[in-house]
């Protein structure tokens, strides 16, 4: 989406390939090699295009990814097509950005509710509607998110999923989870109801767990975003 490889990252290089000859081009291959700040960059040296007949283009995509240790920099990749035959093309160089690793930070930046009966209380016996806003923090993309409720007191009421999937949240962006529950009439805990979230990403360094911060006989929390 930055239109750069981050460290950890994989991007794609499209090459578009013409055949203006009036014989096939037979058993291509795409020859690369990379220089300039290449420390942590992954670039394969040789891909296999196949054949393309006379007055046929054709795009092929190629793969270069990022490790960690990836530095900043403005590397440049240099395409050769070759054809078994000897008719090869002229190198094209490509360049692009690489920008150095930047974890996300997962966090619940807000909470809402909303009562079965509409009073704007939370109480026992009726379903509460839980929102959690999800963000991410910190500077690179948080992949695959998922949201798992957790409570610790049996006598609060899961209704429907404990689980719901987000996806990936870019640097600075935000989703919301919903879970529902209900708060039984025997319940006998804390006013602040004993919930949680994990926050489980793709890379399970980056997993992180926040309260929902909920209270009986209270108003229930809003949303408010700008």
């Amino acid at each position: 989406g930055n239109k750069a490889l981050d460290g950890d990252e994989t991007a794609r290089l499209i090459l578009s390939v013409t055949n203006a000859g009036k014989g096939p081009a037979t058993g291509m291959t795409a020859d690369l090699s990379a220089s300039g700040s290449i420390y942590g960059l992954s670039c394969p040296k040789k891909v296999r295009l196949g054949d393309l007949p006379p007055g046929k283009t054709e795009r092929y995509v190629i793969q270069v990814s990022g490790a960690r240790q990836l530095v900043q920099g403005k590397p440049m990749v240099t395409v050769t097509v070759v054809d078994a035959t000897g008719f090869d093309a002229a190198p094209v160089a490509i360049a692009f950005e690489t920008r150095a690793f930047q974890p996300p930070v997962l966090a619940v930046s807000q909470v809402g509710a909303e009562d079965g009966n509409g009073n704007g209380i939370l109480e026992r016996g009726e379903q509460v509607d839980l929102k959690i806003i999800v963000a991410n923090q910190g500077g690179g993309k948080a992949r695959n998110v998922r949201a798992r409720f957790r409570c610790s007191d049996a006598m609060i009421k899961v209704i429907g999923n404990d689980e719901t999937s987000l996806g990936d949240i870019d640097a600075g962006a935000w989703k919301q989870a919903s879970f529902s529950i209900v708060v039984v009439n025997r319940y006998s805990g804390p006013a602040q109801l004993p919930l949680s979230v994990d926050l489980i990403e793709e890379r399970s360094e980056f997993n992180a767990q926040a309260p929902i911060k909920v209270v009986l006989n209270e108003t229930a929390p809003r949303i408010a975003l700008t």
